[in-house]
């Protein structure tokens, strides 16, 4: 019997090779690895979603606060038309000529301001 070789010797050589502990340090070291991965496509994403939200904000935003003012002036202008043709007397004509005058200047100066903000 001393001339049969042990074949079980090699096989048992493999299997701690690649036994629990190396396939559980495997295993968590994929783990590891896609963690990486997705925080680094995370970060990516963030830091594009980040400039597009800077790009709105110092670009886009102002245009549109400026934008809302003309049209808040522009209601305002509307608005103070109506008393001026339904006036009965010439000092309330006056009146409310000034109240127009003052509301055509403050539209006028809100469409400036649109401009620069647009430019």
């Amino acid at each position: 019997m001393g001339d049969v070789p042990d074949t079980r010797a090699p096989h048992r050589r493999r299997a701690i090779l690649f036994g629990i502990r190396a396939k559980l340090w495997l295993a968590f070291g994929a783990v590891a690895a896609m963690t990486v991965v997705a925080s680094a496509i995370a970060l990516r994403s963030f830091g594009t979603a980040s400039d597009t939200l800077d790009r709105i904000a110092q670009r886009h935003l102002p245009a549109m606060v400026a934008l809302n003012r003309v049209a808040q002036q522009g209601n305002l202008l509307l608005s103070t038309v109506p008393p001026l043709i339904y006036a009965e007397s010439l000092d309330s004509l006056k009146e409310h000529e000034h109240a127009v005058t003052l509301a055509e200047e403050a539209f006028i100066s809100a469409q400036a301001q649109t401009r620069a903000a647009l430019e």
